[in-house]
C-alpha cells in the first residue's frame, strides 16, 4: 500500500469522523430545543388554566351577589383540576369586593374585583390581578 493511499483513507476517517460529532451535535441541540418547548407550552397551559379557574370564582362569586347581595363568598373547593375559592367583603364606599383565589399543580393566582349592587344586578366596576405564586 503506498503511502498517498494511507493518507486518503486517514483523511477520509477523520471526515466521517467530523461528520459523525457535528450529526451527534446538531441532535443533541435539537433535543434541547424541543425540550424547552415542551416545558414552556406546559406552562402557559397551566398559566390559562389557573386564569380560567380564577374567573370561574369571580364569576360564581357574581352570581352569588346577583342571588343574595349578602352573599360572604365560597370555601376552597375542587374544581377544573385545581382549586378555588372567593370572599366578599364590604368596602367603606357601600361596594363589595371579590377576592377569587385559584391553585391549580403548586401555583397560586389571585384577582379582586370591585363590585357595585344596583338594581340590575351586580356590575364589576374595577377588576386587577392579585398575587401569583408558584
Amino acid at each position: 500500500m503506498s503511502r498517498s493511499r494511507a493518507s486518503e483513507r486517514g483523511a477520509a476517517l477523520l471526515l466521517a469522523l467530523i461528520l459523525l460529532v457535528l450529526t451527534t451535535t446538531s441532535g443533541l441541540l435539537l433535543a434541547v430545543a424541543l425540550s424547552i418547548d415542551l416545558r414552556e407550552q406546559k406552562e402557559d397551559s397551566r398559566r390559562a388554566r389557573l386564569t380560567a379557574l380564577v374567573d370561574s370564582a369571580t364569576a360564581e362569586a357574581l352570581a352569588a351577589l346577583a342571588d343574595d347581595p349578602d352573599a360572604a363568598g365560597f370555601a376552597p373547593r375542587p374544581f377544573g383540576g385545581g382549586e378555588i375559592e372567593s370572599d366578599i367583603r364590604d368596602l367603606p364606599d357601600g361596594s363589595r369586593e371579590i377576592l377569587a383565589t385559584a391553585r391549580l399543580a403548586g401555583a397560586t393566582r389571585r384577582a379582586r374585583a370591585q363590585v357595585v349592587l344596583g338594581p340590575h344586578g351586580p356590575r364589576i366596576v374595577a377588576w386587577r390581578p392579585g398575587t401569583r405564586s408558584g
